[in-house]
């Protein structure tokens, strides 16, 4: 130990001494250090120091203590002296003990009471006890007798020197109990201070997330934030490069006085254990392994002239889940570096990852804009600017043309006979000769003009200002140099061309209009004259009306005027021609068409032919001389808004319109009459069609704006009751276009549909017709509307009737709702928490095919989410508890004091329809026995909450599986694992434990991964393989949700891969792209060894799909609800497989079926039509199946997928969809 050169406190005398040699040198030593420790006192104590006097006392308690301890036990001295002095000695060592534990904290403190012990100590207990000691041994070695020294030490000196021992001894103890409170009250008050200060720093860090809009400046304000609440000399961060060099950022602090270049912060290869390189550290906390190193801190100069080695706290910075920087602080020299401090690091360098990554998301979304504007301004085909794009240029052009007296033409260019390419070669062929003569176009316009496709064959080009003297000669020239685009053939197929002629109409601002409609509309004008002609034509274009137009030409001609009327007159029976002509072609070509299906198909033989017939006179109506403009507008807005209820969309909306015109034109081309009148008469035409198409779409647009509009309504007010908000919705439900009524109906206790509410338009005549119809089907048979009901309820899927007319039954019972105009219905289910049927929601609609539209399918699924938003919305303010602490202590004391039950759900090998596992789901059953379901308290009880779920629900899921198997029932169990738990490094050891404890079997056992997001990261492969070498089985659950993905089917230890619902799901809605991946995934699962499980397998036709796809095992509502333990070996003794062998029972296994027949070496043509399973199951369908029957027998015939697989196919896909 350090030498003191000082005046001693206490000089060693004889005066001092015992006798006994060996103490007396002990005690001499004692006396030293009390005089070092006294002289270390004259200015401010240094704790190390007074650690190392310290550590000379705890030396001399063993050597001194043990050699008196040595002669008690050599000697007989009496007994009660002995009790007492080993009492003392025991004090003495828990006295320093607890000395050098405060003596870091407060060494002043601590130096002055240990003296003032020793002090006292020496002075009584060396004098007094000691001597006493000595004496007893010394009279021991002359042979004085043990009643003697036991007279001699219960005299009343001896018991004044017991005494006065222990009070010493406890009055040293009791300083320091009352010195450690003052320490800690100090840590207290420094740590509540401290954690203002670094609350304060995160909300100011957070802040400037939250603002952030540059990434430099946004990191500067962060570390210039750290510096000024911390109050350290420099943060600041940099981004490892090669050669372990750093690339500074951000930096914000004393950079003057320190030599932080990024040069001079060299990797360390020391790992980040945080090792101090010699008087300085730096530790980066929790950093994965490229970025694990230490950095060398290099010597800092203060203002002060203070030099030493300063501490720092670097931290790994993340970008979008990967390390992307080092946020490093570095701290004054000397300064102690706490955990909290570390800790809120931690957090900033959190915050900063989720600031670049908001960055990153809004630098995303803008290129995504820009992406989306682009595409919704180009065409996809040819890159050329759209329809879209020329209404927000055109204008423009205009309005600068008017500002300088210049001269704009517009140009609609139209491919002749187009339509025999696309027919001949193919629309892949078609599509090459557009976006090749897309460039050749562009190769041959000026710098100016803009080239646009419109859509099909039809292409716009606006040519750029020009003087109006030349304009005439300019378009000539331009014209003519843009027909050599046309005058190469295109290339449809490797040594096969196609020559290709082309028609353009031109008008000319401001000579033929001053608009952008009118020009466009001229425009087309002079493209239908130019396409009239093309057989006898001199140019291959045609100016606008205006550029030909007789002198007397009024440029506000009217359409529904004297003249255009007198015109229109004298063509009716060519109007009338052309009307019937093109209902022959439109409908024909439709039928070929299978997005017309559900329409046509939801109309009767009577209704079809009144719709043809009704197409036909609306267009005799649109070109009648009688005919006023108020007339087709009320008509057009009317067939508008009846097109937009029964799916009727605009596209094919516009190419009825195409049609009709070609039609029409080639009627008007062979009219006899002078080209002033024929050119009048196609101008009238053309705009009356114009106005009427113009009605219709924004008919289209309201009436799909109104079903819309209801989705977004906003939620009901707080404080609303369920029953209001239901009343309420339904009204505005029944108000929307098309729909006669809605109803709201339930289940009685006696299982009879009870319509609870009813509203709209004829809500007062259906209650009655309903109360009838119910009569009727009392004493003769189940109604129509009871089945569909029953249907929607049983499946809880949607039910619809496409058609009254269509509905086999009773037709009094038909009439009566067909009579009040109901030509439709749809019945939606809405759920309750438990995934059960609640009630229904029925709409009546006006037409047929109503609630089968794409349009209509959508809304009715935004419907049901809507509903349930509503209720939830509700309940979290009306009923549902405040989430407060005292309801979290709450929940986790109700789970883990015997709340926690594990329900089972099966899971059945369908190779075998046997019951192999079981699932064990957590439920809590609260103190009023409900059961809580666990997306309620799941997420209120933590991380560690989770993993003593976790312990406690394997625990019960291997104790009731031991169970059933004494009741004869073998299988395993499945038990869902958190990240934490997985983590854990205890985790291997808990499973070991809960076998081990019930002498069960790993490979019993199923341990499903909740989150195997970068597995190798997270150090977790290492615990996977040790379960593996357990011999437990490792399923990843959910593959297709979240992070998990499909090759790690083949990059993970896995046993099992779980198909989460969310893809089964889509069964109904995109049947063959779901079949096709589940079909992948099962093969998969076959090649890489995976046991694979479809999860979700709500129905009959969801299981039959699993398995005629071969997958091997399965799990979902069609098989089993979760249900308590207790009741799993009965029903595992009355399970009954639903799936027959060889037999299909609904249309989804039946698609399912034939496609994977058809992908197995053509297997459905080795059987006969009657023999094949889906032959058989078509035929028990009755007349609804009558047509796939025959597409059906084709399939036998072909030797290939010909017309009747794919016929068959669709036909399949549109029944399961229809089940939607």
């Amino acid at each position: 130990m350090p030498e003191f050169e000082a005046k001693p406190i206490i000089n060693w005398g004889s005066d001092l001494e015992v006798g006994i040699g060996i103490v007396d040198r002990q005690h001499q030593r004692l006396v030293q250090i009390f005089n070092n420790l006294v002289t270390s006192q004259s200015e401010s104590v240094s704790p190390v120091i007074l650690q190392t006097n310290l550590i000379e006392l705890s030396k001399y308690t063993r050597y001194h203590f043990g050699t008196e301890e040595e002669m008690m036990r050599k000697w007989p001295i009496t007994p009660s002296h002995k009790k007492m002095h080993l009492k003392a000695h025991q004090s003495f060592i828990n006295f320093i003990d607890r000395a050098r534990g405060l003596a870091d904290d407060s060494p002043d403190d601590v130096a002055l009471h240990v003296t003032t012990f020793l002090a006292k100590w020496l002075l009584h207990h060396i004098i007094e006890v000691d001597s006493r000691l000595a004496k007893e041994i010394m009279a021991c070695q002359s042979g004085v007798g043990v009643d003697e020294l036991t007279e001699t030490n219960g005299s009343v000196s001896a018991v004044l020197v017991s005494s006065i021992t222990e009070m010493n001894d406890n009055l040293g103890l009791r300083t320091f109990e009352v010195l450690d409170l003052n320490a800690r009250l100090k840590a207290e008050v420094s740590r509540s201070q401290e954690l203002v200060k670094v609350n304060f720093l995160l909300a100011e860090v957070n802040s400037a997330v939250v603002l952030a809009n540059d990434q430099t400046e946004f990191m500067n304000q962060v570390c210039a934030k750290i510096v000024e609440v911390l109050g350290v000399p420099l943060s600041w961060i940099g981004r490892p490069e090669a050669a372990a060099r750093f690339n500074l950022i951000a930096a914000v602090g004393d950079v003057e006085y320190m030599d932080v270049s990024p040069a001079n912060y060299a990797t360390s290869d020391r790992g980040s254990n945080g090792k101090d390189g010699g008087g300085g550290s730096n530790q980066i906390l929790g950093a994965p392994s490229e970025l694990a190193v230490e950095i060398e801190i290099q010597e800092y100069v203060d203002a002060e002239g203070y030099q030493g080695r300063s501490s720092s706290v670097a931290l790994p910075v993340l970008r979008n889940g990967q390390n992307w920087a080092v946020l490093t602080t570095c701290f004054h020299p000397g300064a102690a570096v706490s955990q909290t401090i570390k800790d809120i690091l931690g957090q900033v360098a959190k915050s900063i990852s989720i600031g670049l990554d908001r960055l990153d998301a809004m630098d995303q979304a803008k290129k995504l804009h820009e992406q989306v504007e682009y595409q919704a301004f180009h065409d996809a085909l040819t890159g050329l600017p759209n329809r879209h794009k020329l209404d927000d240029y055109l204008p423009g052009v205009l309005e600068s043309a008017k500002r300088n007296n210049f001269v704009v033409a517009v140009g609609m260019l139209d491919l002749d006979d187009f339509k025999m390419v696309n027919d001949t070669w193919g629309h892949q062929a078609g599509d090459v000769v557009l976006q090749n003569l897309a460039g050749r176009l562009r190769l041959r316009l000026r710098t100016g003009d803009l080239l646009a496709r419109l859509g099909g064959d039809e292409f716009l080009i606006v040519f750029e200002s020009t003087g109006q003297d030349d304009a005439r000669y300019q378009m000539e020239s331009v014209l003519q140099r843009l027909h050599q685009a046309v005058d190469a053939p295109f290339e449809v197929a490797p040594g096969c061309h196609v020559e290709i002629e082309m028609s353009l109409g031109l008008a000319v601002y401001p000579l033929d209009a001053t608009d952008s409609e009118t020009l466009l509309r001229q425009a087309d004008v002079a493209l239908y004259r130019a396409k009239a002609t093309k057989g006898n034509r001199s140019t291959w274009w045609q100016m606008g009306s205006n550029a030909f137009a007789p002198p007397d030409f009024d440029q506000s001609f009217d359409p529904f005027g004297e003249e255009s009327t007198a015109l229109l007159e004298s063509i009716q029976a060519s109007s009338s021609h052309a009307s019937t002509e093109f209902v022959d072609k439109f409908y024909s070509g439709l039928a070929l068409e299978d997005s017309a299906q559900s329409i046509l198909s939801s109309l009767s033989v009577s209704e079809m032919e009144n719709l043809k017939n009704s197409q036909a006179e609306h267009f005799k109506f649109v070109l009648s001389d009688a005919t006023t403009q108020s007339q087709l507008l009320n008509r057009a807005y009317r067939l508008g808004y009846v097109h937009a209820l029964v799916g009727v969309d605009a596209s094919l909306m516009m190419r009825a319109f195409s049609l009709y015109r070609s039609l029409l034109n080639l009627q008007l081309a062979h009219l006899e009459i002078d080209p002033r009148s024929k050119f009048r008469l196609v101008l009238a035409c053309e705009s009356r069609l114009n106005e009427d198409v113009q009605a219709q779409l924004h008919a289209i647009q309201v009436t799909s704006g109104a079903y819309g509009s209801l989705l977004q309504r906003s939620m009901p007010d707080v404080g609303t009751s369920w029953d209001e908000a239901e009343s309420e919705e339904l009204e505005v439900l029944s108000g929307l276009p098309g729909i006669l009524a809605a109803t709201i109906w339930s289940l009685d206790p006696d299982g009879q549909f009870q319509a609870f509410r009813v509203k709209g338009k004829i809500a007062d005549k259906i209650v009655s017709a309903l109360a009838r119809l119910e009569t009727d089907s009392a004493e003769k048979t189940t109604s129509w509307h009871s089945e569909i009901l029953a249907k929607a309820w049983g499946s809880g899927r949607t039910s619809s009737l496409s058609s009254l007319e269509g509905v086999e039954g009773v037709r009094d019972q038909i009439d009566r709702f067909t009579e009040l105009g109901v030509r439709s219905a749809v019945v939606i289910p809405t759920f309750s928490g438990q995934r059960q049927v609640e009630s229904l929601i029925e709409l009546l609609g006006e037409f047929p095919n109503q609630f089968q539209s794409n349009l209509m399918r959508q809304f009715i699924q935004g419907l049901q989410r809507r509903w349930h938003e509503i209720k939830d919305h509700l309940e979290s303010f009306n009923r549902a508890p405040i989430v407060t602490p005292g309801l979290v202590q709450k929940y986790n004391s109700e789970l883990f004091n015997g709340g926690l039950q594990m329900f089972m759900q099966p899971i059945v090998d369908l190779r075998n329809a046997k019951v192999v596992n079981f699932e064990a789901l957590a439920r809590l059953r609260s103190k009023n026995d409900l059961l809580v379901p666990p997306s309620v308290f799941l997420p209120l009880i933590g991380e560690a909450g989770l993993v003593r779920l976790f312990r406690e629900g394997l625990d019960q899921a291997l104790t009731w599986m031991n169970r059933w198997e004494e009741e004869g029932l073998v299988s395993g169990v499945s038990v869902k694992v958190p990240a934490a738990a997985l983590l854990d490094p205890e985790f291997k050891a808990w499973v070991r434990d809960a076998l081990a404890y019930r002498n069960t079997s790993p490979s019993r056992l199923t341990l499903e991964l909740l989150d195997t997001r970068r597995m190798e990261d997270r150090g977790l492969l290492g615990v996977v393989e040790d379960l593996l070498e357990l011999g437990v089985r490792i399923a990843m659950d959910d593959l297709g949700s979240g992070y998990s993905g499909i090759l790690e089917i083949s990059n993970l230890p896995f046993d099992v891969v779980k198909i989460d619902r969310e893809t089964t799901a889509q069964l109904y809605y995109s049947p063959l792209q779901t079949l096709t991946l589940l079909g992948r995934l099962t093969q998969l699962g076959r090649e890489f060894g995976r046991d694979l499980v479809i999860e979700g397998l709500e129905d009959l036709g969801m299981l039959e799909a699993a398995v005629f796809l071969g997958a091997p095992l399965a799990q979902g509502y069609q098989l089993a609800f979760p249900m308590p333990p207790e009741t799993v070996p009965n029903w595992a003794r009355k399970f009954d497989f639903p799936v027959q062998n060889g037999r299909i029972q609904t249309y989804l296994g039946a698609l399912t079926y034939f496609l994977s027949a058809s992908h197995n070496d053509d297997s459905e043509g080795e059987s006969t039509s009657t023999e094949c399973p889906v032959g058989e199951f078509l035929a028990k369908q009755g007349t609804e199946a009558e047509e796939a029957v025959l597409f059906h027998l084709q399939i036998h015939r072909e030797t290939t997928h010909g017309q009747g697989y794919q016929r068959l196919l669709q036909w399949l896909i549109d029944k399961v969809r229809s089940a939607c």
